[in-house]
Parts: structure tokens; sequence; C-alpha cells
């Protein structure tokens, strides 16, 4: 979930019976949460780029380096799409 408390913005997960902090940054900084899957979070963070966020080794992965149009996170993948393209991406969160 994102919690929205100035003068911060945090994304925390559940998991294991505990909370954990993702990621944070100030408040009205571009931090975005697109979902979660298969104990994988998926996020935009404060520098522009899209991570996901594994629960069960807390490790960060870069998936894509810009924002991208539409993002839908499911069944173990990212499916997203740039620009005014057509054109589906899928990335298998790993």
């Amino acid at each position: 979930w994102k919690d929205n408390l100035f003068p911060t913005t945090t994304i925390k997960a559940w998991y294991n019976g505990a909370t954990t902090t993702v990621t944070t940054t100030q408040a009205g900084v571009g931090l975005r949460l697109y979902g979660t899957s298969n104990g994988f979070v998926v996020y935009a963070d404060s520098d522009g780029k899209v991570y996901s966020w594994n629960a069960a080794t807390g490790q960060k992965k870069l998936l894509v380096e810009f924002i991208p149009q539409q993002v839908i996170v499911a069944d173990g993948y990212v499916y997203f799409t740039t620009g005014s393209t057509v054109i589906v991406y899928r990335v298998l969160l790993t």
C-alpha cells in the first residue's frame, strides 16, 4: 500500500506477518504503486524508473528506465505500453 503522510510518501508491504517499507520519498515527488503479483511489488520510484521489490528476499530490481504509459501487474508479469504505440511489452518478475 501507499502511505501519503506529509512530509513523506512511502510504499509498504505486508509479508510474513510484518510490515516492510519498500521505498520512501518526499511528499509530492513522483512515487507510483502499480501493483503486486506473486510476492513482488511493482512501483515507479522518485528517479523516474520502474522497479520490482521481492518480498521474500527484500531485493529491489530495475525493470525499465522510464515511466510507461499503461501498466498492468498480473500472474507474475508486468505488462506495459510506451508512448502512443500499440505494442504491449511483457516483463517476467524474477
